[in-house]
């Protein structure tokens, strides 16, 4: 059997903490809810070696002068200790993923898991772990200084790799603290959370070893941070334990984990607030899984008789913006440009003269156009991939009919846009001047 290829890449190298310095990361915003500021627009890097990337809350008093400012998480360079790889890649992934993702070497790795070297090949260079009581522990740190009564939570983690008959061993925790409570003056009561997975899950039988995914959601882990006495901002550091291993006194068993991140650094709000499990969001803000925090999906406002859906974007990951179907566009509006949203739930179609087409991320989304946007792009050239179920002829009325998408004088043909014929025959052998295009829809009369 051949095992399909990935690229594993890497871009930041783990240093020690005790020489680490805080880079910049102006593209890095780790975001609270959907109306909340998200500010990363510094370049350089503090003087105290704090990174300016930050997330920001609801208004608050400062706690220096008085002046109204938000709840803000400044991150540190993450890095990690313990027994991992040399080749080892810790980093802040772009401002949208909100991922601080781990990679353990930038092999590709290829080839037939029944060779006698698949294995040695395949775990070369991963984190790997041989029995519980000497596996490796590789510990991931990220730390940040928060606002001084702010407090939030990572939302999830994944962890990927490949394995026969093992487990993946997992611990979250704050350093030196662990849950707020009012109880205790919002100082901490407990150490975090673990959890205990065999993998792969369902391996084939017929197959030694296999690809696994984790996806473990998180809940509840506040950070330690809503003491007002200490200063105006409060320092943090947020600690994964991972740790593959195999059961004890088996030599037919593997485990290697190729990468983990730590994804969405949640809701940032005021320690004296009660959890909003049922958030709520008004036009124009997101809507859906916001800020990778699925397990509260945010939904748009529809009481008082207000009209808000959401509605998601061509490249859909499950986070829209809410729109108020009571504010239709004039019809003079309904036609957009090169790059602008078009279908959604008005059915915005591309300016017929510039000769674009509305292209949806999903066939299904196209079929469901009124609560998904496609984007108008230009004519595919000759030799271009095409998939016809993805490019709505929008009209204002619905985007359920398919458009070829493919420049004039040729047609999407198995795949593919292809050059009709010129001895009179379309690339089916039909008469080009038949109402038929290659594909046997309608021909498009766009140029």
């Amino acid at each position: 059997m051949i095992y399909p290829k990935y690229d594993v890449s890497s871009s930041v190298t783990p240093v020690a903490p005790s020489r680490r310095r805080a880079i910049a990361l102006s593209v890095l915003c780790v975001s609270a809810w959907s109306a909340l500021a998200c500010s990363a627009a510094a370049t350089e890097p503090e003087s105290n070696e704090r990174n300016n990337g930050s997330f920001q809350g609801d208004d608050v008093n400062s706690l220096a002068g008085g002046q109204a400012t938000k709840g803000t998480v400044l991150l540190d360079h993450p890095y990690l200790s313990g027994t991992c790889p040399k080749d080892s890649t810790v980093s802040i992934k772009d401002a949208s993923d909100r991922i601080v993702a781990v990679i353990f070497s930038n092999q590709t790795y290829e080839g037939d898991r029944n060779n006698p070297d698949y294995v040695k090949d395949r775990t070369a260079g991963r984190l790997i772990g041989d029995a519980k009581s000497t596996t490796p522990k590789c510990f991931l740190h990220v730390p940040m200084k928060v606002t001084a009564g702010y407090h939030f939570s990572p939302t999830a983690i994944t962890v990927r790799g490949f394995a026969h008959r093992a487990f993946i061993y997992a611990a979250y925790r704050w350093a030196n603290a662990a849950q707020p409570s009012p109880a205790n003056g919002w100082e901490v009561t407990n150490d975090g959370y673990t959890f205990e997975r065999q993998v792969p899950e369902n391996e084939p039988p017929d197959l030694r070893g296999d690809n696994f995914t984790i996806f473990e959601p998180l809940y509840n882990l506040w950070s330690p941070t809503c003491a007002t006495d200490k200063g105006a901002e409060l320092p943090a550091e947020l600690i994964v334990t991972l740790q593959p291993y195999t059961a004890d006194g088996t030599n037919d068993t593997v485990v290697a984990v190729d990468s983990f991140d730590v994804t969405g650094f949640g809701s940032i709000q005021k320690c004296d607030q009660p959890i909003n499990y049922d958030p709520v969001a008004q036009e124009g803000e997101s809507c859906g899984v916001v800020d990778m925090d699925a397990n509260r999906p945010v939904r748009c406002d529809t009481g008082s008789q207000k009209a808000n859906i959401c509605v998601y974007p061509k490249i859909n990951q499950g986070t829209g913006k809410c729109v108020n179907m009571n504010r239709a566009p004039a019809p003079n509006e309904l036609a957009v440009g090169l790059d602008e949203d078009c279908g959604g739930p008005f059915y915005k179609y591309c300016a017929k003269p510039q000769g674009l087409v509305c292209e949806f991320g999903k066939g299904d989304d196209r079929q469901n156009a009124s609560s998904h946007y496609g984007r108008c792009v230009d004519r595919l050239a000759v030799g271009a991939a095409c998939k016809k179920e993805l490019y709505g002829d929008c009209n204002g009325n619905t985007c359920n009919t398919t458009i070829d998408p493919c420049v004039s004088g040729s047609a999407c043909s198995n795949g593919k846009c292809v050059t009709k014929k010129s001895n009179g025959l379309n690339i089916n052998g039909d008469d080009p001047n038949d109402s038929q295009s290659a594909d046997g829809d309608p021909a498009d009369s766009a140029p």
